[in-house]
């Protein structure tokens, strides 16, 4: 290592930021910072600074926790000095405390928060806790790796529960990746209160079709851009109203959307004996087709 120092000390300063570049940040912070008037002004630089990526990642993909040694220092002095360059922080939830909160970030706007479990998730975004201001007032921009609890006994519900809070919680969300080690999830059991005027882009793993209708009620119309991983996509499923035994249905305006609103809301009338109809339809045919009204006594 130190015949290696020795050779980079000699390099000029851009042949030494290319082959800092090609290092991963933390390496680079850790290895060099504080090693002499040179070097720290170089890694000071913002292309070192600005995200700093707190987790490692192993061969199978899988994301795990820094080591002790290298975060303990992170903490205890490298973060305090660079705090002013960080804009983005990716951490693993074990240390997420100890990181967010070693030193002020004054232009924190980024968080990735990985391997959080459905547990912590609802109580740090549900209850207050130190990391309430952050969340707050400076992340605009969230990717979070939720996952189940071995002995969680919660049920399919928290899953909406946790994406509503984190929507009711920060305030200045425009990019959220809401990532589920537990399958597709489904949305809705989320409070129809639930909305948002500034969130920009969503990505998320959905159980059916639905569950994206269902964000395009009206309360996301500030959307520019959604990704969506849907398990199935088929017709939404349609409640029956057994009970309903007589239904009567009176409009003076025209409507395009007889076979589109009417028709299926006749079928779920499944024991219908009475029915009054007076609309005007515009579709292509020359009458409306008889056979939509006897199917209402089979469907």
């Amino acid at each position: 290592m130190e015949g290696s120092l020795l050779a980079l000390i000699d390099l000029p300063d851009e042949v030494l930021l290319l082959i800092l570049k090609n290092l991963d940040n933390i390496e680079v912070l850790y290895l060099f910072i504080d090693l002499n008037k040179r070097f720290n002004k170089l890694v000071h630089d913002s292309i070192f600074t600005n995200h700093l990526t707190m987790i490692r990642c192993s061969s199978n993909g899988s994301f795990d926790r820094l080591d002790e040694q290298i975060h303990d220092r992170f903490c205890s002095q490298i973060l305090s000095s660079i705090h002013h360059n960080i804009k983005w922080l990716d951490v693993e939830c074990s240390f997420m405390e100890d990181v967010l909160l070693c030193t002020s970030y004054p232009n924190l706007s980024g968080l990735d928060l990985h391997n959080i479990a459905k547990n912590i998730a609802l109580r740090i975004f549900t209850k207050e806790t130190p990391l309430t201001h952050i969340f707050q007032d400076k992340i605009s921009s969230l990717v979070i790796d939720v996952v189940e609890c071995e002995s969680s006994s919660m049920n399919d519900t928290s899953n909406s529960n946790i994406f509503a809070h984190i929507l009711t919680l920060f305030s200045k969300l425009k990019y959220f990746d809401y990532r589920s080690s537990f399958w597709y999830q489904s949305l809705f059991e989320m409070s129809t209160t639930i909305s948002s005027l500034i969130l920009l882009e969503l990505h998320i793993k959905l159980d059916k079709f639905a569950d994206f209708l269902y964000l395009l009620d009206g309360r996301f119309d500030s959307f520019e851009n959604v990704f969506l991983d849907i398990c199935q996509i088929s017709t939404p499923e349609i409640k029956e109203l057994p009970k309903l035994k007589a239904f009567s249905l009176y409009s003076d305006l025209p409507t395009f959307q007889y076979n589109e609103l009417i028709v299926p809301l006749l079928y779920r009338m499944v024991n219908l004996e009475e029915l009054d109809l007076h609309l005007v339809v515009h579709c292509e045919k020359r009458f409306v087709d008889d056979y939509n009204l006897k199917y209402i006594q089979y469907h």
